[in-house]
């Protein structure tokens, strides 16, 4: 028995269409856009010659966030973070940033410092 051509053509739509919608929300898990973050603004007297978007923020060299953009002002660089907000509690309110790199020639990474008598306080969202 002989499957109407309109079946077929519909089936390869079908297929076609699956496809492309996997592909779609694959690319969109890969760049985070299904990921909820809390956004902090870094004031710094520079941002550094090989600072980009999307680099990492660390916290005790594990990754807690990622730069969302860099901007300049008057009195130095702007960065925009995008914080995991499971990982903001973990951050005391009196940490320090610093802005580092893995090598000499390598991009630079965003690293949160936790003093030694840290806040009870964890880092909040700005509201």
């Amino acid at each position: 028995m002989d499957t109407p051509s309109w079946k077929k053509k519909l089936a390869a739509l079908g297929l076609v269409g699956g496809l492309a919608a996997i592909i779609a929300v694959s690319l969109t898990l890969f760049v985070g856009g299904f990921t909820s973050t809390t956004p902090i603004t870094v004031t710094s007297a520079r941002s550094g010659l090989v600072m980009e978007t999307d680099a990492k923020v660390k916290l005790r060299g594990v990754e807690v966030g990622r730069v969302a953009s860099i901007g300049h002002s008057p009195s130095g660089a702007v960065l925009e973070l995008a914080m995991q907000p499971g990982q903001m509690e973990l951050i005391p309110s009196n940490a320090q940033v610093a802005i580092e790199s893995t090598t000499v020639f390598g991009a630079k990474f965003v690293n949160i410092i936790v003093p030694d008598d840290p806040s009870s306080t964890p880092l909040q969202e700005a509201r």
